[in-house]
């Protein structure tokens, strides 16, 4: 997630996109780049609603003056990269945290 407000944008970065890049050309435009947290890296347009928007709009920024973008990856492109990441290795490993993830057992079609 890039807050830009000063050039009239706000980005929201949807996992397994290709967001990275991006915020990392546009991170010099940005006034909040928040960074190390998924949490926060990904946050949602609904949760941008109830707190990005408010807070922006009590620092002068109404609505109206920024733009909030995101990108969309190709459906079946995104579950198919969803699913190789899963059937790594490191999840095949019964005594791995997120094994229940785990996703090599089954074929992707």
């Amino acid at each position: 997630m890039l807050l830009a407000p000063r050039h009239g944008f706000v980005f929201l970065a949807i996992p397994k996109t290709g967001t990275s890049a991006i915020e990392t050309a546009f991170r010099p435009y940005a006034q909040v780049a928040p960074q190390g947290l998924p949490a926060i890296k990904h946050t949602r347009y609904a949760e941008s609603q109830r707190f990005l928007q408010p807070f922006l709009a009590a620092k002068g920024v109404p609505r109206d003056s920024y733009e909030a973008v995101c990108v969309f990856r190709e459906p079946i492109d995104w579950l198919s990269s969803w699913w190789r990441y899963r059937s790594r290795g490191k999840l095949a490993d019964p005594s791995s945290p997120k094994h229940h993830r785990y996703t090599g057992d089954v074929s992707f079609e």
